[in-house]
Protein backbone atom coordinates (compact mmCIF):
# COMPACT_ATOMS: atom_id res chain seq x y z
CA UNK A 1 0.00 0.00 0.00
CA UNK A 2 1.12 3.46 -0.43
CA UNK A 3 2.25 5.38 2.63
CA UNK A 4 -0.51 7.56 3.65
CA UNK A 5 -2.98 5.79 1.48
CA UNK A 6 -6.82 5.45 3.76
CA UNK A 7 -6.99 1.75 4.39
CA UNK A 8 -10.72 -0.29 5.06
CA UNK A 9 -9.48 -3.15 7.73
CA UNK A 10 -12.49 -5.61 8.21
CA UNK A 11 -11.96 -7.67 11.16
CA UNK A 12 -13.27 -11.16 10.32
CA UNK A 13 -12.18 -13.16 13.17
CA UNK A 14 -14.24 -13.31 16.24
CA UNK A 15 -10.79 -13.80 18.56
CA UNK A 16 -10.04 -10.07 20.74
CA UNK A 17 -6.69 -10.98 20.58
CA UNK A 18 -6.71 -10.05 17.13
CA UNK A 19 -8.72 -7.02 18.32
CA UNK A 20 -6.06 -5.60 20.54
CA UNK A 21 -2.88 -6.94 18.33
CA UNK A 22 -4.70 -4.32 15.36
CA UNK A 23 -5.62 -1.33 17.84
CA UNK A 24 -1.65 -2.10 18.74
CA UNK A 25 -0.42 -1.78 15.26
CA UNK A 26 -2.97 0.89 14.24
CA UNK A 27 -1.58 3.43 17.03
CA UNK A 28 1.91 2.30 16.73
CA UNK A 29 1.68 3.41 13.31
CA UNK A 30 0.08 6.55 13.88
CA UNK A 31 -2.69 5.53 11.52
CA UNK A 32 -5.70 6.20 13.59
CA UNK A 33 -6.55 9.00 10.83
CA UNK A 34 -6.54 7.39 7.75
CA UNK A 35 -8.10 4.00 8.49
CA UNK A 36 -11.37 2.57 8.95
CA UNK A 37 -12.44 -0.33 10.33
CA UNK A 38 -15.07 -2.51 10.20
CA UNK A 39 -16.71 -6.12 11.01
CA UNK A 40 -19.13 -9.04 11.10
CA UNK A 41 -19.07 -8.87 14.77
CA UNK A 42 -20.57 -6.74 16.73
CA UNK A 43 -18.84 -7.71 20.05
CA UNK A 44 -15.62 -7.49 18.37
CA UNK A 45 -16.13 -3.83 16.74
CA UNK A 46 -17.34 -2.87 20.11
CA UNK A 47 -14.65 -3.47 21.84
CA UNK A 48 -12.15 -1.94 19.27
CA UNK A 49 -14.05 0.67 19.35
CA UNK A 50 -13.35 0.73 23.34
CA UNK A 51 -9.54 0.28 22.37
CA UNK A 52 -9.42 2.58 19.32
CA UNK A 53 -11.67 5.33 19.94
CA UNK A 54 -9.82 7.86 17.50
CA UNK A 55 -10.26 5.21 14.87
CA UNK A 56 -13.78 5.80 12.39
CA UNK A 57 -15.46 2.73 12.26
CA UNK A 58 -18.39 1.20 9.80
CA UNK A 59 -22.08 0.60 11.46
CA UNK A 60 -22.38 -3.46 13.02
CA UNK A 61 -24.68 -5.36 11.35
CA UNK A 62 -27.27 -4.89 14.58
CA UNK A 63 -26.53 -1.55 14.08
CA UNK A 64 -27.10 -0.74 9.84
CA UNK A 65 -30.19 -3.38 10.64
CA UNK A 66 -31.56 -0.71 13.55
CA UNK A 67 -31.30 2.29 11.24
CA UNK A 68 -32.69 0.41 8.16
CA UNK A 69 -36.28 -0.49 11.03
CA UNK A 70 -36.29 3.20 12.32
CA UNK A 71 -35.65 4.25 8.22
CA UNK A 72 -38.89 2.41 7.38
CA UNK A 73 -40.62 3.54 10.40
CA UNK A 74 -39.83 7.28 9.72
CA UNK A 75 -37.38 7.96 12.48
CA UNK A 76 -34.24 7.44 11.31
CA UNK A 77 -33.56 10.82 13.17
CA UNK A 78 -33.21 8.64 16.13
CA UNK A 79 -30.55 6.33 14.86
CA UNK A 80 -27.44 6.93 17.11
CA UNK A 81 -23.85 5.11 16.17
CA UNK A 82 -20.25 5.81 16.60
CA UNK A 83 -20.16 4.75 13.04
CA UNK A 84 -19.33 7.16 10.05
CA UNK A 85 -20.70 4.84 6.93
CA UNK A 86 -22.62 2.02 6.22
CA UNK A 87 -20.89 -1.22 4.32
CA UNK A 88 -23.52 -3.82 3.07
CA UNK A 89 -24.49 -6.04 0.46
CA UNK A 90 -27.13 -5.19 -1.51
CA UNK A 91 -29.57 -7.87 -0.09
CA UNK A 92 -29.54 -9.73 3.12
CA UNK A 93 -31.06 -12.95 2.70
CA UNK A 94 -34.36 -11.57 0.90
CA UNK A 95 -34.38 -8.53 2.13
CA UNK A 96 -33.14 -5.34 -0.10
CA UNK A 97 -30.89 -3.34 1.78
CA UNK A 98 -29.51 -0.82 -0.66
CA UNK A 99 -31.87 1.25 -2.47
CA UNK A 100 -31.63 5.02 -3.26
CA UNK A 101 -34.12 5.98 -0.46
CA UNK A 102 -31.77 4.04 2.28
CA UNK A 103 -28.81 5.95 0.73
CA UNK A 104 -30.33 9.27 0.81
CA UNK A 105 -31.20 8.29 4.60
CA UNK A 106 -28.20 8.06 5.71
CA UNK A 107 -26.79 10.85 3.68
CA UNK A 108 -28.98 12.68 6.34
CA UNK A 109 -27.30 11.59 8.59
CA UNK A 110 -23.81 11.92 7.83
CA UNK A 111 -23.39 8.59 6.65
CA UNK A 112 -21.76 7.33 3.57
CA UNK A 113 -23.08 4.26 2.14
CA UNK A 114 -20.29 1.51 0.75
CA UNK A 115 -21.50 -1.28 -1.33
CA UNK A 116 -19.39 -5.01 -0.91
CA UNK A 117 -18.52 -6.82 -2.99
CA UNK A 118 -19.43 -6.04 -6.37
CA UNK A 119 -17.79 -7.63 -8.93
CA UNK A 120 -20.05 -7.25 -11.77
CA UNK A 121 -19.14 -4.23 -13.87
CA UNK A 122 -23.31 -3.60 -14.89
CA UNK A 123 -23.40 -3.53 -11.17
CA UNK A 124 -20.53 -1.29 -10.24
CA UNK A 125 -22.62 0.90 -12.88
CA UNK A 126 -25.95 0.62 -11.54
CA UNK A 127 -24.78 1.38 -7.97
CA UNK A 128 -23.16 4.39 -9.02
CA UNK A 129 -25.87 5.58 -10.80
CA UNK A 130 -27.88 4.96 -7.46
CA UNK A 131 -25.60 7.14 -5.50
CA UNK A 132 -23.41 4.83 -3.05
CA UNK A 133 -20.69 6.39 -1.93
CA UNK A 134 -17.84 3.71 -2.51
CA UNK A 135 -17.83 0.00 -3.96
CA UNK A 136 -15.42 -2.78 -2.63
CA UNK A 137 -14.79 -5.00 -5.76
CA UNK A 138 -12.16 -8.34 -6.06
CA UNK A 139 -11.56 -7.32 -9.61
CA UNK A 140 -10.14 -3.25 -9.28
CA UNK A 141 -9.83 -3.37 -13.12
CA UNK A 142 -12.98 -3.24 -13.88
CA UNK A 143 -13.96 -0.59 -11.53
CA UNK A 144 -10.93 1.43 -13.50
CA UNK A 145 -12.16 0.58 -17.10
CA UNK A 146 -15.73 1.77 -16.03
CA UNK A 147 -14.68 4.98 -14.42
CA UNK A 148 -12.15 5.38 -17.80
CA UNK A 149 -15.38 5.40 -19.80
CA UNK A 150 -17.70 7.81 -18.30
CA UNK A 151 -17.33 11.65 -18.80
CA UNK A 152 -17.92 11.84 -15.03
CA UNK A 153 -14.96 9.70 -13.31
CA UNK A 154 -16.46 7.29 -10.15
Amino acid sequence: ATAGAPINVDIKDDTPELVAAMARVITARGAEDRVLVASFHHRRLREFRRRCPAVATSASPPEAGLFSLLWRLGLARLFKSPAIAFQLPEYKGPIRVISPEFIRAARRRGLPVHMWTVNDTADMDRFWAMGVDGLFTDYPDRMTALSASRSEPI
